[in-house]
Formats: C-alpha cells, sequence, structure tokens
C-alpha cells in the first residue's frame, strides 16, 4: 500500500522528498533560496551526492559532485570521495582529493589514508609541480630527491674513466630542471688529481657535467658536492637513460672507499622549473 508519508515532508526552512518506494533510494532536501542537497544511489551503481547553491539571477552554476563510493572503470570521478573502513573491501578510512574526471588509474591529487592493521597512516601528494605563490611571484620549491644510488662497499679502483655508480633511466620530465649531487670518501694509489664526471648510459655518453677535478694525495679524501645542473624542454618525458658518474685518475688509481659507517651516494634531485635554470645543461 502507498504511503504518502514516504514521498513528501515538509518543513519551515525546506522540503524534503524521500523517494523510498522504488530502487535506488534517493533523497533530495530544497531550501527556500533555491539551494539543495540531492542524494542518490543512481548514478553508477554508486552512492553520491549533490550540493547546488541558491539560485542567482543570471548565473547558472552545475552542482558539486562531492561523494562517491566504488567507480567502475570509465565511470565520473567525483571531486571529493570518501571510503569508510570495511566499504567495498577496504581495510582502512581514506579521504581523496581526486585529479581525473574518470576512473582511468589516475592517482589522486591528495589522497590520506587512515592507519590499517596498527600502521601510522599517510598523506600523499600527486602534482606535477610544487609551488608557492606569494605576493612577490611563485616559487617553485621542487619534488625533492627522485633518483638515488647508493652501496657501503668499496668501488673498483680505475685508472681510465670508468662508472663508479649508475641511477637506472631517471624519470626527467618536460619542463623541469634537476641537480646531481655526489657524497663519498676516494682515496688514490699514487698522488693525482681526480676527475669526476656525469654522463649518459655509460663512459663515452654524452657528457653533463666534467667540471671537478681535485688533487688527491693517498690518504681518504671525503667529497659532498652538486654534480650538474639539467633541464628538460623537449615536451616529453625522457626515461630512456641512464645517469651515470664517472672517476679518472690521472696517474695510477682512484677507488671509492666506503663502509656500514660510510656510504658512497650518486643523487639526482628534482630543484624547480626548467625556467629558474636557463643555464642548466639540456638532458
Amino acid at each position: 500500500m502507498f504511503d504518502p508519508r514516504k514521498l513528501f515532508h515538509s518543513w519551515k526552512k525546506g522540503v524534503l522528498m524521500a523517494f523510498q518506494d522504488r530502487t535506488p533510494t534517493t533523497l533530495d532536501v530544497v531550501g527556500p533560496d533555491g539551494s539543495r542537497i540531492f542524494i542518490t544511489t543512481e548514478v553508477a551503481a554508486q552512492a553520491e551526492i549533490l550540493i547546488y547553491p541558491p539560485t542567482q539571477s543570471g548565473i547558472t552554476i552545475a552542482p558539486a559532485d562531492l561523494l562517491a563510493f566504488a567507480q567502475t572503470p570509465g565511470s565520473p570521478k567525483p571531486v571529493l570521495e570518501i571510503d569508510s573502513p570495511g566499504f567495498n573491501g577496504h581495510g582502512q578510512a581514506s579521504i581523496f582529493l581526486q585529479g581525473a574526471a574518470a576512473d582511468n588509474g589516475t592517482e589522486p591529487v591528495i589522497f590520506l589514508i587512515a592507519s590499517n592493521g596498527g600502521a601510522k597512516g599517510s598523506i600523499q601528494l600527486e602534482a606535477h609541480d610544487w609551488q608557492v605563490v606569494t605576493d612577490t611571484g611563485t616559487v617553485d620549491m621542487g619534488m625533492g630527491r627522485i633518483g638515488n644510488v647508493e652501496s657501503n662497499a668499496n668501488s673498483a679502483a680505475v685508472g681510465a674513466e670508468t662508472v663508479v655508480m649508475t641511477i637506472v633511466k631517471p624519470n626527467i620530465r618536460t619542463g623541469r630542471a634537476y641537480e646531481f649531487r655526489v657524497h663519498h670518501t676516494f682515496a688514490t694509489s699514487t698522488p693525482t688529481v681526480v676527475t669526476h664526471r656525469v654522463r649518459q648510459n655509460n663512459a663515452v655518453g654524452a657528457v653533463i657535467s666534467d667540471r671537478y677535478r681535485v688533487a688527491s694525495d693517498t690518504n681518504f679524501n671525503s667529497l659532498s658536492m652538486e654534480m650538474g645542473i639539467i633541464k628538460n624542454v623537449t615536451g616529453t618525458n625522457d626515461n630512456t637513460k641512464d645517469a651515470v658518474l664517472t672517476l679518472q685518475a690521472n696517474a695510477g688509481t682512484v677507488q671509492q672507499v666506503a663502509a656500514s659507517t660510510r656510504w658512497r651516494r650518486f643523487e639526482l634531485w628534482d630543484i624547480g622549473s626548467a625556467n629558474d635554470y636557463p643555464n642548466a645543461t639540456p638532458w
């Protein structure tokens, strides 16, 4: 039997319409100023909340699509998604600020995941860059270290230029600038000049940096230094080339010396927009 109480209920500040005699369920709250909250499970078999602002003369504003669960591939994505613990197999509460128009595998721009199974929660940012906007301009903060190789074992002792460390195919994104950094201790078999170079792929590849030549004795020499800045302005991301650190001794041999308390490291850091480094070496 039809129950009219399920269809319509009015109050002083708005109208609540609950359509419970059909599946899926719809809940519609309408305010006197034209504002509206609409809750439904009709869209792609998922819960959805639409929030409409008050009616404004001459302005059409689409509703904010705020909440959805369990998207199917290719379905529209909400701006904000909130998943409860245990919902649809989820083991933890999650909040996602989406960065894609459809469920195409693109990571959210921001997501927060609560603790799960005793582990601490996490906050993750997925973005092309990180900028701070001030009254005097925009500062690109850089994305931090994106490539690293390290070892606590000695390298081989080499005389001719030889690769001693390799960052395998780092993703050098278009429009970005990067800095190579070296932290190591080295020793030579005889007093000599040691040349450090960064190249592409191997010991005869394109030279990125070779401006550091350090006069050395046979004692340990500890060194931390910037080893050149590169940029990608090709319009295409490049993850096809290795970045290698080479050493060369003008006389005798040179060797990176490492231990459990003295690691040797070769790093690559995203330091900002390529526009901020006009003299950087093209990758």
